[in-house]
């Protein structure tokens, strides 16, 4: 890794020890703290891959993947928001004209953009609407980051568009991961006039969330894995420590070996031009290794595991959410079929 990407991390490092880790159980039990969120735009975070026109930070992917990482390995509900306001809302929203002003908003800290994306999480009935008497209605479910300023949603046969009022947010759902972040339905009656119109390939939005979300990923496995190896040098059963047993070392032992690898290939797929088919696959492999981590530090940690003073089951809560929420599994892997055997496969 080069020198400016080291002292990335360590940047990063401290910021989370500082302002992220005394409020890490709050994130879990109340939200993101709105003091938090401004901290996070201050280091220039909210807007990490803005252009500086905008007021961003213009990071490049590697120092983007190291950020969602980092700050991932404490709180993944943190990292995913941040992905959020910058792969969703700012990278969709520069390619439409008249942005400026919101997008620099974002980058602050000031605006937070929630992006529905029926098509990445695969909802089987989310809702649906429509333009009726010159306003958007309907009502969308299981909204993510539904507590935001503005949406961008789908609109039947008339595509995105950016909605800044007329909406009304119907309760909370209770969800399994990502708690730092509220998911509700979503009501709209919003009139044409407080709409505008948005231009986005959404395949090519979901491309761009590979890697972020490998990043995210990793950074769940090494959290996880951290606590684990901690604990297993700490705790004795039957007058040993926990790391003097073969299926607890060997299995920890494997886990963080797949996860240097995964590691390493994100810093190189980063520096490179985007590679679908390798992103995808890094993607779905990063995924796999934080649910099969975090699952082996709540079986390390045993009973302690599930009690949310530990900082242990918000890793695997997350994981599975992430997976569940960030891609189709079959429609996945027939894409990454596909890819690979360069027509459509996998698919009967």
């Amino acid at each position: 890794m080069d020198e400016e990407y080291r002292i990335l991390e360590s940047m990063v490092r401290e910021f989370v020890q500082k302002w992220i880790q005394p409020v890490s159980k709050d994130i879990e039990l109340k939200g993101i703290p709105e003091g938090l969120i401004r901290k996070l735009a201050d280091q220039g975070f909210m807007g990490a891959i803005v252009p500086e026109r905008f007021g961003g930070s213009d990071m490049d992917r590697t120092g983007y993947s190291i950020l969602l990482r980092e700050i991932a390995k404490e709180s993944p509900s943190v990292a995913f928001y941040i992905m959020m306001q910058n792969t969703f809302a700012a990278n969709t929203l520069i390619a439409n004209p008249g942005m400026s002003s919101i997008i620099s908003e974002i980058s602050k800290g000031r605006m937070n953009v929630s992006f529905y994306l029926p098509d990445l999480v695969g909802y089987g009935n989310s809702g649906k609407l429509v333009i009726r008497d010159n306003h958007i209605t309907g009502t969308l479910s299981a909204f993510i980051n539904s507590r935001a300023d503005a949406f961008i949603v789908p609109v039947a046969n008339e595509g995105y568009f950016l909605v800044q009022g007329g909406f009304t947010v119907k309760g909370r759902d209770e969800q399994l991961g990502l708690r730092g972040m509220p998911m509700s339905a979503i009501e709209f009656n919003s009139p044409i006039d407080k709409c505008q119109r948005i231009e986005t390939n959404t395949d090519s939005i979901i491309e761009s969330s590979y890697l972020p979300l490998a990043a995210i990923a990793s950074g769940i496995a090494s959290g996880a894995l951290a606590k684990a190896i901690s604990y297993a040098g700490q705790r004795e059963a039957f007058h040993h420590k926990l790391r003097d047993f073969q299926a607890i070392a060997f299995g920890l032992s494997r886990a963080s070996s797949q996860l240097d690898m995964i590691d390493s290939h994100l810093l190189y797929l980063s520096s490179k031009e985007r590679d679908v088919k390798r992103e995808l696959m890094l993607k779905i492999s990063a995924l796999d290794l934080a649910l099969e981590a975090s699952k082996l530090s709540l079986q390390v940690h045993g009973g302690y595991g599930y009690l949310l003073d530990f900082g242990v089951e918000k890793y695997y809560r997350d994981a599975m959410f992430i997976a569940a929420i960030t891609g189709n599994y079959s429609a996945e892997r027939e894409k990454l079929s596909s890819l690979i055997f360069e027509t459509k496969a996998g698919w009967v």
